[in-house]
């Protein structure tokens, strides 16, 4: 039997992964663009939906996936920052926390 939900959530996934979208909300509270832009992104607002920035990462940044987590890493391989997206169309959400 074929699990909607799930396949939607994987789709949502693989989504993010193959692109830099990266969310519009910091957790707890705030939005990313100010800190995205220090750290040497360029941010777009995105044409097809207000949960993410359209965004080309610095030279050297790479990202890895984990379920509903992504791994941001600089060039040095150091976490900067981890972004939470969950695809569910009945509870739709992501955000970033940024590592201290």
């Amino acid at each position: 039997m074929i699990d909607l939900n799930l396949e939607i959530e994987t789709h949502g996934q693989n989504l993010v992964a193959d692109t830099w979208q990266i969310a519009v909300v910091v957790s707890p509270s705030g939005n990313s663009r100010q800190s995205l832009e220090t750290m040497g992104f360029q941010v777009q607002d995105s044409k097809n939906d207000d949960l993410f920035y359209d965004t080309v990462p610095p030279d050297g940044w790479s990202k890895t996936h984990n379920g509903y987590w992504s791994y941001i890493r600089d060039q040095q391989g150091t976490t900067r920052f981890m972004m939470f997206y969950k695809a569910a169309p009945y509870d739709r959400h992501a955000f970033l926390m940024f590592s201290a």
